[in-house]
């Protein structure tokens, strides 16, 4: 994710106070902001000073020409020093142009009282105050109560078409600027993200809480003012990497890693069939910024493989088992941290088989839609005409040198083998690679770790809640498992 700029103001100011503001032709401005929708896909927008009457109405005009799917207005008026950076005559604007347009506006109380026009002195009239500002226009509000006195916690007020939800988090005990325009930016960021408005604000505390947040004192001359907020890098800080990897037998790949500066587990993604690792960046990204380093393994024939199937070039889950994954484990960072294992679909099948494998390796595991793909676990008429599949599948993929599956709308152009192992266990229920001795239900039975599992509500490929996960994994661990509606099938 990247940010982009567009100057509304410039500034000349130091710790103690704003001493002049400039700001740019309205022209000029509107420049700026097409410049950056006419070049990038924007995901969110934040605003934050808008000095004057001409630059909200400019601003405005912009937001309705591109139609944002998310604007974050931050209405900045009142510096953390005092300094006025709101034209009188321009808080209509405020109210009457840029409200309507936000996503969610983020006022603390002294811009909240400048809004509406009254005092606001307890968590009752809070209450009141973001009830009123959401009736100007904004759908949602997050008023931040970190202007009310009196020790001990902080308390800020969502209010939105769901209703009314408060949060409480410790005060700091520091004096900084910056801290709004912080939580602004990466409310909007969230939002960029695809997470829905209550998630997106949820970490708001926790990033104060965590002890991230630091003063940056200035040098001691005189009167001092507050220093900048600054945030440590922490868990927030993301780094990717691309690590080449390389089986006994050549075949080669790219383990894609999002690593938080501080992370607080490994987890190893194994993807479903067919499906490029990269297109599991979002979920990694999403980990990460809890703090857990997530690597997205790349299967055979997919995304970054040196390999493609075809009559010549073939492989099944021995390959998998035995030379690839073992791979991509031993490229996972050795920092003491707990390793975790998650796949989706058939990825989350062969974690289980790999846990097997290495049954004291993972401190816990992840399956999205990996259930077994055992045909009687279906329910009828689905469940009987599944033998024929499992057994159609794999002549078609023997005919055709891999089977076509991007044509098929099932996986991609899997290998002849591979598709003869999975049949293989929808036909008996037994999981089993051609050329591997090890007894995979048998290494199964030995994992003792547990499971979070989410099943797709609408994943018509999947079989239903009572289903086994494999090597009756659910009998053996503490298993979560959540339904999730709505969504997209899952692929095998």
């Amino acid at each position: 994710m990247h940010g982009l700029s567009a100057l509304a103001a410039l500034t000349a100011q130091h710790t103690r106070g704003v001493t002049a503001v400039h700001v740019p032709p309205p022209g000029f401005l509107d420049a700026q902001i097409d410049a950056c929708f006419d070049d990038f896909r924007i995901g969110a927008v934040k605003l934050g000073m808008l000095a004057s009457t001409a630059v909200i109405e400019t601003v405005a005009r912009a937001l309705e020409r591109h139609q944002p799917a998310q604007v974050v207005v931050d209405p900045v008026m009142v510096a953390t020093t005092g300094a006025r950076l709101l034209e009188e005559d321009a808080l209509d604007a405020m109210r009457r142009r840029l409200l309507p347009l936000a996503t969610v506006i983020t006022p603390n109380l002294p811009e909240a009282e400048l809004l509406l026009g009254w005092k606001i002195d307890d968590l009752a009239a809070m209450s009141r105050a973001a009830s009123a500002l959401r009736a100007l226009g904004a759908p949602a509000v997050m008023l931040k109560g970190g202007h009310l006195t009196g020790p001990g916690e902080v308390v800020d007020i969502l209010t939105d078409a769901d209703g009314e939800q408060r949060s409480a988090h410790p005060r700091l005990q520091l004096e900084a600027h910056g801290t709004g325009c912080t939580l602004a930016s990466a409310v909007a960021a969230n939002l960029a993200r695809g997470l829905p408005l209550r998630r997106a604000l949820r970490g708001r505390g926790g990033l104060c809480a965590c002890g991230t947040a630091q003063r940056l004192p200035p040098r001691p001359r005189g009167r001092q003012g507050a220093g900048p907020f600054r945030l440590d890098a922490g868990p927030m800080s993301i780094t990717t990497t691309e690590v080449s990897l390389a089986a006994g037998d050549g075949h080669r790949w790219t383990l894609l890693s999002h690593m938080p500066r501080q992370p607080r587990g490994q987890l190893l993604w194994l993807p479903a069939l067919g499906v490029a690792a990269r297109h599991y960046q979002p979920l990694a990204e999403a980990l990460a910024m809890h703090g857990i380093a997530t690597h997205l393994h790349e299967w055979r024939g997919n995304g970054s493989s040196s390999l493609r199937a075809s009559h010549t070039t073939d492989w099944g889950y021995r390959e998998l088992l035995a030379l690839d994954l073992p791979a991509s484990l031993t490229a996972l960072p050795e920092d003491g941290t707990p390793r975790l294992l998650g796949g989706h679909s058939l990825g989350g099948q062969l974690a289980c088989c790999l846990a097997g494998q290495h049954p004291a390796a993972f401190a816990g595991m992840g399956l999205v839609a990996s259930g077994t793909p055992y045909w009687r676990t279906f329910p009828a008429p689905r469940g009987w005409l599944l033998p024929l599949v499992y057994r159609f599948l794999p002549w078609l993929a023997r005919r055709r040198g891999a089977l076509p599956g991007h044509r098929l709308g099932f996986g991609g152009n899997e290998a002849r083998r591979l598709i003869a192992d999975w049949a293989r266990v929808g036909l008996t229920n037994r999981y089993a690679a051609a050329g591997l001795e090890r007894d995979l239900e048998a290494g199964m039975a030995h994992v003792r770790v547990p499971v979070q599992a989410v099943l797709l509500g609408r994943d018509w490929l999947a079989p239903g809640l009572d289903a086994r996960t494999p090597g009756q994994a659910a009998a053996r661990t503490r298993a979560d498992c959540l339904t999730r509606r709505g969504v997209p099938a899952g692929t095998g």
